[in-house]
């Protein structure tokens, strides 16, 4: 339901005066800025209602907690000025606490790789790499280090996963088992990685531990399976692409792609030039398939980028950021991550929500709903910081990926527009290795259904996933229908109409409150927590009137 046509006029309007007199009211030049700082001022209001109850709320919560039960659910005393510091999220403790290392580490492995670069790679005026042998080794050793520091000799089982399918693709790419050779492969070891726990907990693993040369008496900082769903994405990209390679289905029109893109009209590649354009099949070696699996910047959380972009990427790095670019990039990663401190310090709701439910016993329905948005905008935080840590990092290294997060998750009204903005890189990844091969747009409808079942899948075998999963099909469903049904030349007579954009605002808001619903249940608080919110929003006359005015 976008409504382009009218922002082009108003734009057109602003370098043509006369144009004002052909244009609706509704379009003058005045009438938008008037508004458009009417809106900031109520923007900025509701902000400041939502902050304050949410910060109410978890104040509140804080009194039914005793004080020796603080560091039990996940609270520290070590915070900034006094106060405590929420770490009761693994994920976001396990990257803040490792963000100074992982930082340090990072820019050690960039400087190297571009020290390399300049020694050993001679580059022609076409901008073809002559040798790829030299950064190549350097990924893969640095990666096996990278690896082994953070499992321990348990990596041993990841490397063996990744030989058994490196074998398995080249005997069968290019052939019609290869597609279901691939998927079978990477569920199956998905579900036995879960079911088993990576297999750390057997003799075998013991005895590696007491013959390894390397102490391994610590605790290791992050469980190898945990991170496979990754380095699975990243082994069926490398299948996938190498049996269309081999196969001859490659088949990208530059020509049509050219008219459409104007990175490319400038005579740059763009992402997806790099990622449709056939590779030589040369590439598609054990050692650049070990340098794509263990990539350091992008191995723990990605963005995922497919292995014919990234070989692109080595031989020609990448020319649509400047250096400048990605300075601004990592200044504004920075600033992502100070926002997200100061609502883990303000914001005590996910330890409160996931470790001490009986807290929010005494919560009303209007605290309740702030509770669900901060949660929300908590989430979107870290995520932002954990894919954009791993992406700057590539783009300083030469190599792009798609940007995840590209929108505030509160500026979404669709939840097709949620998705292709929330996890960019799997979106595209999904489309490019499910969605298309079954059918794509001919049944948009019946795809989704695969697409979701997997992502649920592939993050976890959990219950609370699979309701993520079908709550996202039930919802996007419809949705799609009434985009194509009021799309239609023949409705024009009412998506013309000066109250459309309202009819659309109000099942926008439908459309954010179920997104709140699905993703509290799939990523922050669970679905049993998410029911007892859900019990007071819609049982009680409170509730409704909180749903009204929300």
């Amino acid at each position: 339901f976008n409504r382009k046509k009218g922002h082009q006029n108003m734009a057109a309007a602003d370098r043509d005066p006369e144009m004002n007199q052909k244009l609706p009211r509704r379009y003058f030049p005045f009438f938008d800025s008037t508004w458009r700082y009417l809106h900031v001022g109520v923007v900025i209001g509701i902000a400041a209602f939502w902050l304050s109850h949410g910060y109410q709320a978890s104040e509140a919560a804080m009194q039914e907690i005793p004080p020796h039960s603080y560091r039990r659910i996940g609270l520290h005393s070590t915070g900034w000025f006094g106060y405590m510091w929420d770490t009761s999220d693994l994920q976001y403790r396990g990257f803040r606490y490792g963000l100074q290392d992982m930082s340090i580490g990072f820019i050690l492995f960039v400087l190297v790789a571009q020290l390399l670069r300049g020694k050993f790679w001679s580059t022609e005026k076409s901008g073809q790499q002559s040798s790829l042998t030299s950064v190549m080794g350097y990924y893969v050793m640095f990666g096996l280090g990278f690896t082994f520091y953070l499992h321990g000799v348990a990596t041993v089982y990841l490397y063996a996963i990744c030989v058994i399918n490196y074998v398995m693709c080249k005997l069968v790419g290019g052939t019609k088992l290869a597609p279901a050779a691939t998927w079978i492969f990477a569920c199956t070891i998905l579900y036995l990685n879960k079911a088993y726990e990576g297999y750390v907990n057997n003799e075998f693993t013991d005895l590696m531990k007491r013959w390894s040369p390397i102490p391994q008496d610590h605790e290791n900082p992050i469980r190898w399976y945990m991170i496979f769903p990754m380095v699975c994405l990243r082994m069926i990209s490398f299948n996938m692409d190498y049996h269309w390679m081999k196969s001859g289905r490659v088949v990208f029109d530059k020509a049509r792609h050219l008219k459409k893109c104007d990175t490319c009209a400038e005579g740059i590649l763009c992402y997806r030039t790099r990622q449709e354009s056939a590779q030589d099949i040369s590439t598609f070696n054990f050692t650049a398939y070990f340098a794509y699996l263990l990539y350091a910047p992008l191995y723990l959380a990605g963005p995922t980028t497919t292995f014919s972009a990234w070989i692109s990427h080595i031989r020609l790095p990448q020319q649509t950021h400047s250096k400048k670019d990605i300075f601004v990039y990592a200044v504004r990663l920075i600033i992502v991550v100070l926002v997200c401190d100061v609502f883990m310090h303000l914001f005590y709701l996910h330890a409160i929500c996931t470790r001490a439910r009986f807290a929010l016993v005494q919560l009303d329905t209007m605290h309740i709903m702030a509770t669900s948005a901060i949660l929300l905008i908590q989430l979107w935080l870290k995520f932002t910081l954990i894919w954009r840590l791993g992406r700057v990092f590539a783009l300083m290294d030469g190599i792009e990926t798609p940007e995840n997060m590209n929108r505030c998750v509160l500026n979404n009204y669709s939840f097709e527009g949620f998705w292709r903005s929330w996890h960019r890189s799997f979106n595209q990844w999904l489309i490019r290795y499910i969605y298309i091969p079954f059918g794509g747009n001919k049944s948009k409808g019946l795809t989704l259904i695969p697409v979701f079942l997997f992502v649920a899948y592939w993050h976890d075998i959990e219950l609370k996933l699979f309701l993520w999963s079908w709550i996202i099909i039930i919802a996007i469903s419809p949705e799609l229908a009434l985009k194509a049904y009021f799309n239609r030349p023949q409705m024009n007579w009412l998506t013309s109409k000066w109250y459309w954009d309202y009819v659309c605002a109000f099942f926008a808001v439908i459309q954010i409150l179920v997104m709140f619903a699905a993703n509290l249940i799939g990523f922050a608080i669970g679905y049993e927590v998410f029911l007892d919110f859900a019990t007071k929003l819609f049982t009680t006359t409170a509730g409704y009137t909180t749903l009204m005015i929300t």
